[in-house]
C-alpha cells in the first residue's frame, strides 16, 4: 500500500472526528437556549397570569421573552458554530491528531509527527524512507483506535439535561391552563382580552332607500343592561370621519336620532364604552336616490340621404330640433341612476290635450343608459321620460321643440320658346328650361299631343318624352333639349300643344311636379311661308321707298337752309329751329331703316329655317342687311352731332362747315337708300325664282309620296279613293297657284331689270313650256279622276308624268338661277376691272398734277391751266362713280367703303379747285395729294373685291342644299351652314341620350365599355362635322361664331378622350350638357352674328403731309398681287397695258420707298 494512501485515510478520519465534536457541541449550545427560552417563558406566564395586564404589559413581556430568546440564541448556538466553523481560530487536523494522540499514551504526539513527515511539500532532512517507515508504523499503531475520543461524554450529558429541561418547561406551559392562557396572552399582546360586555347594540332601519331632502329616523336597540353614554356615529358619501351624535331616549328605551333633509347615502352604528373599548352595534345603511333623471344625452339627425344634408349633433343644452321630414332621430341617453324603461314621448302641435294622439317611442335600456331611434314627421314637443326600478318616472322632465321642414315642390320656368313657336323644315325646336328645387331632382319629361292636323284627328292623351338630366343632386339647372318632332311624324300645318314637368326627389312624401304653362308648335306650311315672305318683302320695300321720299325731301330742305344761312350774317331763330327739325327728320329716317333691316332679318331668317331659299339668295340678302346696317353709318351721326354742337355755339363759320360735310353725308345715305331699294328688287325677283323652284320641288316629292301611297292602297277601298283624290285635289291647286307665281315672277325680273340674255331666257322658257305642258294637259286632274273610280294603274302613269314635268320645272329654274350667277359675276368682273383701270389712270394724272402744282408760283400764269386740267380731273372722277353707282345697285358685291373713299377724293378735289383759286398752290397741292390717297384706297378696295371674285369660280353649279361657296363681300355663307349646326346639335343629343342610358360612372363591363366605343365613334363624326363648319366660318371672318365653335370643339376633344379611356366622370357629363347647351345657342345666335359689326368707318380728314398716300401694302408683295391679279382677269388686258399699270404701280411703290422718279 502506498504511503500516501494512508496518509488521506488518517486525514479523512481526523477531519471526521473533527465534524462529530462540531455537530455535539452546537447541538449541546442549541439545547441550552431552547431550555433558556422555555423556562423564561413559563417565568413570564406565571407573571402574567398572576398580574393578567393590558396591552402594554403583555407588549413589554413579550419584548422581555423576545429578548431573553434572542440572547440566548447569539451566545449559545450561533457563537458555536461560529467558533467551530467560521473562525480562524477553528481546530485545525493536526490539533485534533495531538489532540488524539494524547488520547492514547502509547501514541502520545507520534501520530502529529508521522503526518508532519509525510506530508506533501515537507521537506525531509533524513532519509525519506526512514519517514515513511516511521509512518507506517504510527499508522498501524492507530489502526482500530478511535479518533473521536477526543469528544468528552460530559458534554453529551448537558446535552440530554438541557433538552429534558426544555421538554418538562414546555409541558408546565401547556398543561397548566391559567398558564397557557397566560402564554396566550403574552403571543398576542396587541389583542384586548376584556370579560363579555353585559349588553349589546342594534341600529334600524339595517338598510332603506330613501329620497333626497327627505327625513329619516335611525333607531338604537339596547339589550342587557343600558350602558352609561351611547353614541351614534353618521358617515355620509365622500366623507371621511364620521359625524358624532346622542340620540335621545325614549319612554321605552330606544334610542332616537332624526335626521332631515337628507342629501347624500349614509352609513350609521351606534357604540357604548366597555372598559377602554367600544361596543358596537351592526351597521346600518340608508341610500339616498332621486328621480329618474336624464343626466346627459347625445341626439343625432339624419336627414334623409336624397337632401345632401349633413348630420346634425344635439345634446342636452340645445334639443330644439329643426329638421327635414323623413329625418332619423338617434338617441343616446345617460341618465342619473339604474333605469328599467325609458321612452321618446311625442307631442303633435296643436294637440295638447289630445292624450290619445301623443307618441311614445320605447328605448332599449342598459343599467343607467338608454338608446334608440324615432322618425321626424310631424311639428310638434318631445321630452324624455324615464323610469326606476321603484316606479318612479321623470317628473317635469324637459320639454324641445320639434319642427319638421317640408320639402319644398320644383319651380320651372320655360326660356325658350318663351310663346308659341314654329318650327322649319328640320322640325326641330329647341327647349331649354330653368328647374329649381331644395334638394335635387328625379325626372324631367316633356308632354305633348297633336291638337290640329289636316292628316289626322286630334289627340286626347299626352305623350310623355323623358329629357334627360344632367345630374339629379343640383339644385338649380338649366336643362337645354333639342325636340325632334319627325319623331311625332309632324305634317305641314300640324300644331302640337306641350309643356315640360319637372319632379323632385322626396321619396319620403312622393316626388312632386310643377310644369309650365302650355305652349303650341306648329309647321307651317311652305305656301305660308313664302306669303309671310312676300309681306315682309313688300312692308321692307315700302320703308325704304318712304325713306328715299323723305331723305329727298330732307335735302332739298337742306339746300334751302345752306342759303339762307349764306345770305346772313348771324342765323335767325327760325333757321336754327329748321335746322334742329331736319336733323330730327334725319334721326327718324335711320330709325326707319332700322326698322326695314329688322323686317328683312326675320323674313331671311324664316326663308332660311324652311329651306326655301337658295345659299346665293340667302347670301344676298344677308350682304343686303349689312349694307342697310352700314347705311346708319358712324359717319353720318358724327355730321349731326357736329351739326349740333354747331348750332350751339352759333359760328357762322362752323355752322357753314357743319351743314357742308352733312350734306355730304345725307346725299350718301340717299344713294345708299336708292342702291338698297334697287338691289331689294333684284333680290325679291331672285328669290321668287328659288321659291318657284322649292314649289316645284315640293310638289314633285308630294306626287311622289301619293303615287306611293296609291300603289299600296286597295282600289276597292271608296274611303282610301276618296282619301286620296282629295289630296291630288290639293296638288292641283297647288299647281295652279305655282302658274300664278311664275306669273308674277315676270313683273318683278321687268321691274328689277334681271339679266334678258339668251341663256337665261332659255331656261325660263323651257320651264315655262313644262308647266304650260302640265296644265294644258290636265294630268293632275286625269290623277284625280282615275283615284275616284278606283283605276290605279292609269292614276300612277299621270302622277308619274306630273311628278317628272315638276322635276324638269325645277331644274329648268335652277339652271336659270346659275346662268344668271354667271352673267352676272362676268360683267361685274368686267366693269370692275375697267373701272380699276380708269382709277388708275385717274391716280397717275392726279400725280403728276399735284408735282407740278407744289412748283408753280402763286402768281404764275399757269394756275389756270391747273385749275382747268383738276376741273377736267373731278369731272373724270364723277363720271366713274356715276357708273360705279349704277354698278352698285345690281350687286351687294361694291362694298360702300368704295363709294365713301371715291366721294372723299371729288371733296378734296373740289378743295384743290377752290384752293388754286385763291392761287394757294401749297395748299391746293396738299389736297391734291389727298384725293390721291383716297383714289388709291378705293382702288385697294377694288382690287381685293377681285381677288375674291377671281378666287370664286363663277361657273360652279348652284342648287338648293348644298354647301354654298365664299360670296363677294366677305360674308359668311348663311343658307346650309345653320341647317347643319342643327344637325349637329341633334346628333349630341342623341349622344348625350346614350350616355344617360349607359348608367351611372365606375367600372364598365365589357358590353358597356363597346356601347362606349360606339358612343365616342359618334362624337368624333360630330367633331369632325363642327371642324369643318369652323373652317368655313373663319374664311368668312366671323370671328365671334368661330370663338363659339371653337369653345365647343374643346369641349369635345375631352369628352373624347375620357369615352376613348374609358374614364367617363360626373365631369364628362357636365361637358356633355354643355356642348348641347352651347350648340343650340350658336344655332339661335347665329343669324344675329350675320350682321355683327366689325369694323367701322372714320370720316376723312384734311392732313398735312409731305407725300401722297400710298397703298399701305409691303412693296413686294403688292407688286405680286397687281400682277396676279392681271394675271388671273378673265377678259383680260393688252399686253401694252398691262406693263402701262405696273409701271404705275411700281412708281407709287418708289414713291412709298422715298425715292423720286425721273421723268
Amino acid at each position: 500500500m502506498m504511503p500516501m494512501d494512508a496518509y488521506s485515510r488518517i486525514l479523512a478520519r481526523l477531519r471526521s472526528a473533527r465534524r462529530k465534536e462540531t455537530v455535539v457541541l452546537v447541538l449541546g449550545s442549541l439545547a441550552a437556549a431552547v431550555a433558556i427560552g422555555v423556562g423564561l417563558g413559563v417565568l413570564l406566564s406565571v407573571i402574567e397570569m398572576v398580574a393578567h395586564g393590558g396591552i402594554p404589559f403583555r407588549t413589554a413581556l413579550a419584548v422581555l421573552w423576545m429578548a431573553g430568546v434572542g440572547v440566548a440564541a447569539v451566545a449559545f448556538p450561533l457563537r458555536t458554530l461560529w467558533e467551530r466553523v467560521f473562525s480562524p481560530q477553528r481546530p485545525t487536523l493536526e490539533q485534533i491528531a495531538l489532540r488524539v494522540g494524547a488520547a492514547y499514551p502509547d501514541i502520545r504526539d507520534r501520530l502529529l509527527n508521522a503526518l508532519q513527515l509525510v506530508a506533501p511539500g515537507t521537506a525531509v532532512a533524513g532519509s525519506a524512507e526512514l519517514a515513511q517507515a516511521a509512518f507506517a508504523e504510527v499508522e498501524r499503531a492507530v489502526v482500530g483506535r478511535r479518533f473521536d475520543v477526543i469528544i468528552e461524554r460530559q458534554r453529551r450529558r448537558w446535552l440530554m439535561l438541557w433538552l429534558a429541561a426544555a421538554v418538562v418547561g414546555s409541558g408546565i406551559l401547556l398543561g397548566i391552563a391559567p398558564l397557557r392562557d397566560a402564554a396566550y396572552r403574552i403571543l398576542h399582546w396587541n389583542e384586548r382580552f376584556l370579560p363579555p360586555p353585559p349588553f349589546s347594540l342594534r341600529v334600524e332601519p339595517a338598510a332603506a332607500d330613501v329620497l333626497r331632502n327627505t327625513s329619516v329616523r335611525i333607531t338604537v336597540h339596547v339589550a342587557g343592561i343600558e350602558p352609561a353614554e351611547l353614541k351614534l356615529f353618521v358617515r355620509q358619501q365622500q366623507q371621511a370621519q364620521p359625524d358624532v351624535f346622542s340620540p335621545r331616549r325614549d319612554s321605552i328605551g330606544r334610542y332616537v336620532l332624526e335626521l332631515s333633509t337628507l342629501k347624500s347615502s349614509i352609513e350609521f352604528y351606534a357604540a357604548a364604552a366597555w372598559y377602554d373599548e367600544l361596543v358596537r352595534s351592526n351597521i346600518g345603511r340608508i341610500t339616498v336616490s332621486d328621480y329618474p333623471m336624464v343626466r346627459s344625452f347625445q341626439l343625432r339627425i339624419e336627414q334623409p340621404r336624397y337632401s345632401g344634408r349633413s348630420p346634425l349633433e344635439l345634446d342636452e343644452t340645445n334639443a330644439d330640433i329643426v329638421a327635414l321630414r323623413g329625418s332619423q332621430a338617434f338617441f343616446r341617453i345617460l341618465a342619473n341612476k339604474t333605469i328599467v324603461r325609458a321612452a321618446v314621448v311625442f307631442l303633435p302641435a296643436g294637440d295638447s290635450a289630445a292624450v290619445r294622439d301623443t307618441l311614445r317611442v320605447p328605448l332599449n335600456v342598459e343599467q343607467d343608459r338608454a338608446s334608440g331611434r324615432m322618425q321626424l314627421v310631424r311639428n310638434g314637443t318631445w321630452w324624455i321620460e324615464l323610469e326606476d326600478s321603484n316606479g318612479r318616472r321623470t317628473p317635469d322632465p324637459v320639454r324641445y321643440t320639434l319642427r319638421v321642414e317640408g320639402d319644398a315642390p320644383p319651380t320651372i320656368a320655360l326660356i325658350e320658346p318663351r310663346g308659341d313657336a314654329t318650327v322649319g323644315r328640320d322640325a326641330v325646336l329647341p327647349i331649354k328650361v330653368a328647374i329649381t328645387d331644395d334638394y335635387g331632382f328625379s325626372r324631367l319629361v316633356l308632354r305633348s299631343r297633336l291638337v290640329h292636323s289636316r292628316y289626322a284627328e286630334p289627340e286626347h292623351q299626352w305623350r310623355a318624352t323623358e329629357i334627360p338630366l344632367p345630374t339629379l343632386a343640383s339644385t338649380a339647372l338649366e336643362v337645354p333639349y333639342a325636340w325632334n318632332l319627325n319623331l311625332l311624324g309632324i305634317s305641314p300645318e300640324d300644331r302640337y300643344e306641350f309643356y315640360v314637368e319637372v319632379f323632385d326627389n322626396d321619396v319620403v312624401s312622393g316626388p312632386k311636379s310643377a310644369r309650365t304653362t302650355t305652349l303650341q308648335v306648329r309647321l307651317p306650311s311652305l305656301d305660308e311661308v313664302f306669303r309671310q315672305a312676300q309681306q315682309a318683302q313688300r312692308s321692307t320695300q315700302r320703308d325704304l321707298e318712304e325713306v328715299k321720299r323723305k331723305a329727298e325731301e330732307l335735302a332739298r330742305s337742306m339746300e334751302e337752309l345752306q342759303r339762307e344761312f349764306l345770305k346772313q350774317q348771324q342765323p335767325s331763330w327760325q333757321n336754327e329751329k329748321s335746322l334742329e327739325n331736319a336733323l330730327r327728320q334725319q334721326e327718324q329716317l335711320q330709325q326707319k331703316l332700322q326698322q326695314a333691316q329688322q323686317q328683312l332679318e326675320e323674313m331671311t331668317k324664316l326663308l332660311n329655317e324652311h329651306t326655301a331659299i337658295s345659299p346665293e339668295t340667302l347670301q344676298k340678302y344677308l350682304e343686303l342687311q349689312k349694307l342697310l346696317q352700314q347705311i346708319n353709318s358712324e359717319e353720318l351721326r358724327r355730321a349731326i352731332e357736329q351739326m349740333q354742337r354747331a348750332l350751339q355755339q352759333l359760328s357762322p363759320q362752323d355752322v357753314e362747315r357743319a351743314m357742308r360735310n352733312f350734306r355730304f353725308d345725307e346725299e350718301q345715305f340717299r344713294k345708299n337708300v336708292e342702291r338698297a331699294i334697287e338691289l331689294l328688287k333684284r333680290i325679291q325677283a331672285q328669290q321668287k325664282m328659288d321659291e318657284l323652284q322649292r314649289r316645284a320641288e315640293q310638289l314633285e316629292q308630294q306626287q311622289r309620296q301619293l303615287e306611293t301611297q296609291a300603289q299600296n292602297s286597295n282600289p276597292a277601298n271608296q274611303e282610301q279613293r276618296k282619301q286620296l283624290a282629295e289630296q291630288q285635289q290639293r296638288l292641283a291647286d297647288e299647281l295652279r297657284r305655282l302658274q300664278e307665281e311664275f306669273r308674277s315672277l315676270e313683273e318683278l325680273a321687268r321691274q328689277a331689270r334681271l339679266d334678258q340674255r339668251q341663256n337665261v331666257q332659255e331656261q325660263l322658257r323651257q320651264a315655262a313650256e313644262q308647266l304650260q305642258q302640265e296644265l294644258s294637259d290636265r294630268s293632275m286632274e286625269q290623277s284625280q279622276h282615275a283615284l275616284e273610280q278606283g283605276d290605279f294603274d292609269r292614276a300612277r302613269q299621270t302622277m308619274q308624268r306630273s311628278a317628272q314635268r315638276m322635276q324638269q320645272f325645277a331644274n329648268a329654274m335652277k339652271r336659270a338661277r346659275q346662268e344668271m350667277r354667271k352673267n352676272e359675276m362676268r360683267d361685274l368682273a368686267r366693269q370692275m376691272q375697267q373701272a380699276f383701270q380708269d382709277l388708275a389712270d385717274l391716280s397717275k394724272e392726279q400725280e403728276e398734277l399735284a408735282k407740278e402744282t407744289q412748283q408753280l408760283d402763286p402768281n404764275s400764269t399757269m394756275m389756270n391751266r391747273a385749275m382747268q386740267r383738276q376741273q377736267q380731273l373731278r369731272e373724270q372722277l364723277m363720271n366713274l362713280a356715276r357708273r360705279l353707282d349704277a354698278l352698285s345697285q345690281r350687286t351687294t358685291a361694291m362694298p360702300p367703303e368704295m363709294a365713301r373713299e371715291l366721294g372723299q377724293a371729288l371733296r378734296q378735289m373740289q378743295e384743290a379747285q377752290r384752293t388754286l383759286e385763291q392761287r394757294n398752290s401749297y395748299g391746293a397741292c396738299q389736297m391734291q395729294q389727298s384725293a390721291m390717297g383716297s383714289i388709291n384706297r378705293a382702288m385697294n378696295q377694288m382690287q381685293a373685291l377681285l381677288e375674291q371674285m377671281n378666287g370664286n369660280n363663277p361657273g360652279e353649279g348652284e342648287g338648293q342644299g348644298e354647301s354654298p361657296q365664299m360670296r363677294p363681300g366677305g360674308m359668311q355663307p348663311g343658307a346650309g351652314f345653320m341647317q347643319r349646326l342643327m344637325e349637329a346639335a341633334g346628333m349630341q343629343q342623341q349622344i348625350n341620350n346614350a350616355m344617360e342610358q349607359l348608367g351611372a360612372q365606375g367600372q364598365l363591363s365589357q358590353e358597356q365599355r363597346e356601347q362606349l366605343g360606339r358612343i365616342a365613334a359618334q362624337q368624333g363624326r360630330v367633331m369632325k362635322s363642327l371642324e369643318e363648319l369652323q373652317l368655313e366660318e373663319k374664311q368668312s371672318g366671323a370671328r365671334k361664331a368661330l370663338g363659339d365653335l371653337d369653345r365647343i370643339r374643346q369641349d369635345m376633344k375631352e369628352v373624347l378622350a375620357d369615352m376613348q379611356s374609358g374614364n367617363v366622370t360626373p365631369e364628362t357629363r357636365r361637358r356633355l350638357d354643355r356642348i348641347l347647351s352651347r350648340l343650340l345657342d350658336a344655332t339661335r345666335s347665329m343669324h344675329e352674328r350675320d350682321y355683327e359689326k366689325t369694323r367701322q368707318s372714320r370720316p376723312g380728314e384734311d392732313v398735312v403731309r409731305e407725300s401722297p398716300s400710298e397703298l399701305r401694302l409691303k412693296a413686294l408683295e403688292q407688286l405680286q398681287r397687281y400682277r396676279d391679279m392681271l394675271r388671273n382677269t378673265q377678259l383680260g388686258y393688252t399686253k401694252d397695258y398691262e406693263q402701262l399699270i405696273e409701271r404705275y404701280l411700281e412708281r407709287l411703290q418708289r414713291m412709298q420707298n422715298g425715292r423720286t422718279v425721273e421723268q
